[in-house]
């Protein structure tokens, strides 16, 4: 609202949603996580890293997500904020879904200059984002393109291993990490983010 010529009615009830809840067809964005609560389970204690069958879609929903990206137009960002390990098979999961809802529209690797990197602030690809001063490690090996889906000319999913809406938390959960530039960074990216979603 303040940087933005996009006025957003910030009276709202806010949270999660199901694939299947009506209200998912009228929002133009929507954000995944890596905080799915029995992965996150795993995650803190439990051994073995698979994805918990209870996370699997089920047919209804992959319809449902199908519906929202293909005839909805919209748009869905998923970021591993939340699992803090690379080695976690959350996007791997996310993919094999999207592959289940969408077999016709492969994943691909976005050009550092797509428009997404400047569709309000010109970012000249990808930030960091805060996987970079985490667990994953300065030495991580964080890919140098984002993937996602492209349908229609629009990229209409976009995957992120970089923890973006980690840094982009206004409470952290591990104090002195989320603070400066990686913050400021993904706020400007996922202000492109949600400019590119309205507009396309």
């Amino acid at each position: 609202n303040n940087m933005t010529k996009i006025r957003t009615d910030m009276n709202i009830e806010g949270g999660a949603i199901e694939l299947t809840d009506a209200n998912l067809m009228k929002t133009p964005l929507v954000f995944m996580t890596g905080h799915d609560p029995a992965i996150a389970r795993r995650a803190s204690g439990e051994a073995g890293y698979s994805m918990p069958n209870q996370s699997r879609l089920t047919n209804e929903e992959r319809r449902a997500l199908r519906t929202y990206l293909l005839e909805r137009g919209g748009m869905l960002f998923v970021d591993d904020c939340g699992l803090n390990l690379q080695s976690l098979p959350f996007l791997q999961a996310v993919m094999s879904e999207l592959r289940a809802a969408l077999p016709e529209y492969p994943i691909i690797s976005i050009p550092n200059n797509h428009e997404i990197y400047n569709s309000f602030y010109n970012m000249g690809g990808p930030p960091k984002g805060s996987a970079y001063i985490r667990s994953h490690g300065v030495d991580a090996p964080i890919p140098e393109q984002l993937r996602g889906i492209e349908i229609d000319g629009r990229i209409a999913v976009i995957l992120s291993e970089r923890d973006y809406l980690c840094a982009a938390r206004t409470v952290s959960v591990h104090p002195g990490t989320f603070k400066g530039e990686q913050s400021n960074l993904a706020y400007r990216f996922l202000t492109n983010i949600a400019v590119y979603a309205l507009t396309h």
